[in-house]
């Protein structure tokens, strides 16, 4: 059965609607990769799922930074290395291999998914807030 490492609840939700949909896409991409991991499956499946992670956080920062920047965000530099930390977290997991250890990998996923929630209980909490404010939805 597949555990959860992260359950998507309204107290994760900004109130942005296109930022809580990513958020919730992203949430169950981490917990399939911590399955994944947990089953020992192969390179076969667990590449595939850290490659969409690596894109898809592209592409969601991407657009965070882009609202930031429109709006001028003035916690946009402080957000923008909360975005840099959690690519390099994301990189480390890209080098995994089994060989490495399911401890090893186990650890930089439960990693990730710490920065993730706290990043989305703080910053892009803020983020939301400040997006409102302006008349954002």
């Amino acid at each position: 059965m597949d555990a959860k490492l992260i359950q998507w609840t309204p107290s994760l939700g900004t109130g942005i609607l296109w930022q809580d949909m990513q958020h919730r896409t992203l949430i169950d991409q981490i917990n399939a990769l911590h399955n994944a991991i947990r089953a020992k499956k192969g390179a076969g499946q667990i590449d595939p799922l850290i490659a969409f992670l690596d894109s898809y956080v592209v592409h969601h920062f991407s657009i965070e930074e882009k609202y930031m920047d429109r709006y001028r965000d003035p916690e946009m530099a402080h957000h923008v290395a909360q975005h840099t930390s959690f690519a390099k977290n994301l990189a480390e997991l890209k080098t995994y291999r089994p060989a490495q250890g399911e401890l090893a990998a186990e650890s930089l996923c439960y990693d990730l998914y710490e920065w993730f929630k706290n990043h989305i209980l703080s910053i892009d909490k803020r983020l939301g807030e400040f997006l409102k404010a302006i008349g954002e939805k």
